[in-house]
């Protein structure tokens, strides 16, 4: 059995915090991606797992914590309801279960969608009046669901949060850095949330209150990992670690989903005790 669900508790205060309420013809786009980097050398020939894709695309289309469940507990099957490429069982400690921190809308899906659809008719046609083999066109068709997730999953509705990205050494408690919180303060931060993952963190700002550049937040980020780098480590090593780090904006805004595993991890919010529960 698949085990997608970390912690229900922690999926239930994710939900109610953080995840904003829909507008109309919004939905949460949700889906499981098997991270090819969680195996051994060994493993990857063994398992051929291929790219990184994302696969049991699914959406919400309310925001209702029992609906909302029900989609997460449907990814928790036989371990054998997802293969790879060799039918051998994705391996559990590779899965990840993502979600889209910005709703995503249908309107925007649906536009992308019959372009897609228009191309292929198109296509089609091409083949048809030039007697061409129609079996790589067909098998395409076949897959066009696939292609109406993947237009939800790049559609994005409104835009309530900016998320950062940090992998970083986890040793450092980025979160409890209160020169960091004082800087945010200043600019007129308040609303954040510190999302501990498998490998670093990432950081969620309100968009509203994201009123300046945001290279100036990566920048300050990037001094404060490495003074932190050069007081704990020999100059060699922190070197080697300030150079294999990435602080960037997540520009696809698809986080790790908080309550559930990745690759065997338990994604979790750090800053729950700073937060007032409330509407977003």
């Amino acid at each position: 059995m698949n085990k997608i669900i970390s912690d229900v508790d922690e999926l239930k205060w994710f939900f109610d915090n953080v995840l904003p309420n829909l507008k109309l013809g919004e939905v949460f786009f949700v889906s499981l991606s098997a991270r090819n980097k969680y195996l051994t050398k060994k493993e990857k020939e063994m398992f051929q797992l291929g790219r990184n894709e994302m696969f049991c695309k699914s959406i919400v289309r309310e925001k209702d914590w029992f609906r909302f469940l029900r989609t997460i507990r449907k990814y928790e099957c036989h371990e054998e309801g997802y293969l790879t490429k060799n039918n051998l069982p994705i391996p559990s400690k590779t899965i990840v279960c993502y979600i889209n921190i910005n709703p995503s809308d249908t309107i925007k899906a649906l536009n992308g969608f019959n372009k897609v659809i228009n191309e292929y008719m198109f296509e089609l046609s091409n083949v048809a009046i030039k007697k061409l083999d129609c079996e790589n066109i067909m098998n395409r068709l076949n897959k066009i669901d696939n292609n109406l997730m993947t237009e939800y999953q790049q559609a994005t509705g409104t835009r309530y949060y900016v998320d950062f990205d940090l992998d970083v050494d986890k040793d450092w408690k980025v979160y409890n850095e209160e020169v960091l919180k004082e800087w945010m303060s200043k600019k007129g931060i308040k609303t954040y949330f510190w999302v501990d993952t498998k490998s670093g963190y990432h950081l969620l700002i309100k968009k509203e209150e994201l009123k300046f550049n945001p290279k100036e937040l990566i920048d300050f980020v990037k001094q404060g990992y490495g003074n932190w780098l050069y007081s704990t480590y020999e100059v060699e090593t922190a070197h080697e670690k300030a150079v294999n780090c990435e602080i960037i904006q997540n520009k696809n805004s698809m986080i790790p989903l908080p309550g559930c595993f990745q690759g065997e991890y338990p994604v979790i919010i750090l800053n729950k005790h700073t937060i007032v529960s409330g509407e977003i």
